[in-house]
């Protein structure tokens, strides 16, 4: 109902995983299918993969992420983890940033 109001509406496609490589991998597999359904439909203008959690001396697995405009990598951020506080106090996570031009 909405793209038929809103057309030529573009959306950003941002996919958040753990550093798990069977999670990853479902990941991409997800991408895949969601890339090959909806892309052009939703006029997709990019996505980012945000691997979050990540422990330390973590090495990326040998994946092609090229079809991501950023990947980024969260690491395990202890007053995050099952932070229950009101939303106005979350931490910020700066590593974040690079996704901010996409999603304007």
């Amino acid at each position: 109902m909405y793209l038929t109001k809103y057309p030529h509406t573009q959306s950003y496609w941002v996919y958040v995983s753990d550093s798990l490589d069977v999670n990853l991998k479902m990941t991409l597999d997800y991408d895949d299918y969601l890339w090959s359904k909806w892309s052009k439909n939703l006029n997709v203008k990019g996505r980012s993969l945000v691997i979050n959690m990540v422990p330390p001396d973590y090495k990326l697995p040998n994946l092609d992420l090229s079809r991501f405009n950023v990947v980024i990598q969260i690491p395990f951020m202890e007053e995050l983890f099952e932070y229950s506080g009101r939303i106005e106090e979350l931490p910020v996570v700066s590593s974040l940033s690079p996704i901010l031009p996409f999603l304007g």
